[in-house]
């Protein structure tokens, strides 16, 4: 029963990758540290691991990620779709037309957002941390809301606000869903 659930979303991010971090790490600690526990953070906090989705396209962990649905059930699975409301092909994650034209989201029925169903079910205080520039997409607007929402530059900034989001001290009887992708 934890009291933070923490899903990290990075492009790229396998076990074997996770263990080669925490080897590094632990090869660095253990030349200033003798002796004091080296395990990294992220695996001592780690409770499983989780496999790519397929296709494992970015698009469709994303989306998944941010629906708890499989990709035969959002049905977003690539960085371009053709989509019939627009008569065209799609990024999704932008949600802009071959022709670099903003869309009408309204058009388009988005899945709903898990965060929509842990904030009414849950009673979960959820976040999500992304590029500050990621929000400004009709994709993260359709699937960010109700949530609080914090930007970040790079991978550093991802790490403080997981850090200072978990550590909230008037918050911290609620427990806390954080999506926090970096896609560098």
């Amino acid at each position: 029963d934890a009291k933070n659930m923490v899903l990290p979303g990075m492009d790229g991010m396998c076990e074997d990758r996770l263990e080669r971090l925490d080897r590094l790490i632990h090869k660095i600690k253990n030349k200033k540290r003798k002796g004091k526990d080296n395990k990294s953070f992220l695996l001592h906090h780690k409770l499983r691991t989780l496999t790519s989705v397929f296709p494992s396209t970015t698009t469709s962990a994303i989306t998944t990620f941010n629906t708890g649905l499989a990709p035969q059930e959002h049905g977003l699975i690539a960085w371009w779709m053709y989509l019939k409301e627009f008569k065209d092909e799609v990024c999704i994650l932008r949600f802009k037309s071959k022709k670099e034209q903003k869309l009408a989201p309204k058009k388009f029925n988005f899945p709903e957002s898990i965060f929509t169903r842990f904030n009414s079910r849950d009673k979960l205080l959820s976040y999500t941390i992304l590029r500050k520039s990621y929000f400004s997409s009709p994709y993260n607007a359709a699937l960010s809301q109700k949530i609080q929402k914090v930007g970040i530059y790079n991978f550093n900034g991802l790490c403080r606000n997981i850090q200072k989001i978990v550590s909230q001290k008037e918050e911290s009887t609620k427990k806390k869903y954080i999506y926090a992708y970096c896609g560098e």
